[in-house]
């Protein structure tokens, strides 16, 4: 039911209740029936009496249109509370997967930073130890002999090798161990 079509009809039946005691206040007890003739006359009744079998009866009818009333928005409420349980259920959901492609973009850095790493380690050695050799060896490159310039140019590309080799190493130990 349309909820302003069962307040309209609230107000009409409390306004039908205030006429019927208006006008159960305003009849007398006449003593002559126009149907029964003269003297015949009616059983005394009280204003109260007839009223409180009315008034019983739509009195029920009104507490009928209450619950009707109260039964509409209890619906409501309840309508409300199911859109908002799933509404947060969307929410808990939401962001379970923005952690799940937080976490995915996390690993992505520490597998890049792990590269790196090992990549600027692998430079390292390959510079300390040219640098260590490069230190005390009088560079002749002009000179026909067999000097310690061939031992430089040998121990940096062999230094060079080992730390392509080294890089290599922990990129494939990294890989069995499922780091990368």
């Amino acid at each position: 039911r349309d909820m302003n079509l069962t307040a309209k009809e609230a107000r009409e039946e409390q306004e039908r209740i205030q006429d019927l005691l208006k006008h159960s206040s305003s009849v007398q007890n006449p003593s002559f029936d126009p149907m029964g003739g003269v003297g015949d006359l009616k059983p005394p009744e009280t204003p109260h009496s007839a009223l409180t079998y009315d008034s019983d009866e739509e009195e029920e009818e009104a507490i009928e249109v209450v619950e009707q009333l109260l039964e509409t928005y209890f619906m409501q409420a309840d309508n409300t509370w199911n859109k908002l349980q799933t509404l947060t259920e969307y929410i808990d959901d939401t962001e379970d997967y923005v952690n799940i492609q937080l976490d995915s973009q996390r690993n992505q850095l520490i597998r890049l930073d792990l590269i790196l790493t090992c990549l600027s380690a692998s430079i390292a050695l390959i510079t300390a130890i040219t640098s260590l050799f490069a230190m005390n060896v009088q560079l002749r490159p002009g000179s026909e002999e067999d000097g310690p310039y061939s031992w430089f140019v040998i121990i940096s590309t062999t230094s060079c090798a080992g730390a392509i080799l080294l890089f290599l190493g922990v990129m494939t130990y990294s890989r069995y161990k499922r780091l990368i």
